[in-house]
């Protein structure tokens, strides 16, 4: 993907559009292009550092969604966004914390979950749709 880049280096300013696979960049500047090799690559993060002898940390869990109103046990979005994948349908049993469906937020996708048992009554919205926050995704009985 092309992206266009506006920065500022030793008090110049320059404007260059930038496309990267990961580990090399093809930068464009006033039509002349050139090749960047990354080192180490942009995708890459840097090795951690070594972590004293003790208890490794625990990996992060994901929050259920939020419920969209007291005693109802909705799958809600919790942010604004574009449904990618409904990964259950109607009559389906559901657990809490079972993965419902996918979603695409500020171009990050975000994995949404029941937040209670249940068994699905409604598939409220299909891959494609726009959803806005607090909507209901899956309806559950």
């Amino acid at each position: 993907m092309k992206k266009e880049i506006n920065f500022e280096f030793d008090g110049n300013k320059y404007k260059v559009d930038v496309e990267s696979d990961g580990e090399n960049l093809v930068i464009t500047k006033d039509g002349k292009t050139y090749n960047v090799k990354l080192i180490g690559g942009a995708a890459k993060k840097p090795a951690p550092r070594k972590a004293p002898a003790a208890a490794p940390a625990a990996a992060p869990v994901a929050a259920p969604a939020p419920v969209a109103a007291a005693g109802t046990k909705d799958v809600v979005a919790p942010m604004p966004g574009t449904i990618k994948d409904v990964k259950v349908k109607v009559g389906d049993a559901v657990k809490n914390g079972q993965l419902v469906c996918i979603m695409e937020a500020m171009k990050m996708d975000m994995e949404v979950f029941a937040s209670a048992d249940g068994t699905v009554a409604e598939v409220c919205l299909a891959g494609g749709s726009s959803v806005q926050k607090g909507q209901a995704i899956v309806k559950l009985a």
